[in-house]
């Protein structure tokens, strides 16, 4: 597995797959520039490969989780089919 990372963006491919990981949890995994030219760095590796055929975009957790907003509310437009399928 190669990987790439930086402290608020992780990179790693397994197989065929590539998975960009952003790691700025007490932030909410907002994005600054430097994340910015590092996730695009960590895709554009993802794209130079011929052997990755999909990648997985993830986020780190946030810290205190309990005091998010329960799932049912997250989502309060969008099509009930699609907030089934998200809360599974």
């Amino acid at each position: 597995m190669d990987s790439i990372s930086t402290d608020k963006i992780l990179g790693s491919k397994k197989g065929a797959i590539g998975t960009l990981t952003f790691n700025y949890p007490e932030k909410h995994n907002a994005m600054s520039p430097e994340m910015a030219q590092a996730a695009a760095a960590v895709i554009n590796d993802f794209a130079s490969d011929p052997a990755v055929r999909v990648v997985i975009l993830r986020a780190a957790t946030f810290p205190n989780t309990k005091k998010t907003a329960p799932r049912r509310s997250r989502w309060p437009n969008t099509p009930s089919c699609l907030r089934a399928f998200a809360m599974r």
